[in-house]
């Protein structure tokens, strides 16, 4: 469902606020599911990875050129939010991935070591990443 509704926006256009919600929700019930494997995981992640990227491009194309710097050093709590359920998805993912190595395992290793690289000097990231390794 989630990825139906995904589809539905536009290529190349950002997901607005009430379409994140509702593919957010539908994502994550997937993960609740007594049967809940790998793609479940691995599409949660991957959608709370685009939206933090989503969310950290538009925080610095709406600053001044001088205040990128700064709001780099503090991102939004929707930010950190994203990126802390993108890197438990990624670590449950690559978890139960493991048994059957494919390029989606991969993108998903690269993807977290993208969010630990950029976003692990934040107490919610960095404490996620240390409790899920």
């Amino acid at each position: 469902l989630g990825e139906w509704k995904a589809i539905a926006n536009p290529p190349g256009l950002p997901l607005p606020e009430l379409l994140q919600v509702d593919v957010l929700t539908a994502y994550k019930r997937a993960t609740y599911s007594s049967d809940c494997g790998y793609k479940a995981w691995h599409a949660w992640a991957l959608i709370n990875f685009r939206l933090a990227q989503q969310n950290h491009e538009s925080t610095i194309s709406t600053s001044a050129p001088g205040a990128a710097r700064s709001r780099a050093a503090r991102p939004s709590r929707l930010l950190r939010n994203h990126v802390v359920a993108a890197v438990q998805g990624f670590v449950r993912a690559i978890t139960l991935g493991t048994k059957r190595w494919s390029a989606s395992v991969q993108q998903d290793m690269l993807n977290f070591l993208t969010c630990l690289f950029k976003y692990g000097e934040f107490a919610e990231v960095a404490n996620m990443i240390n409790a899920s390794i």
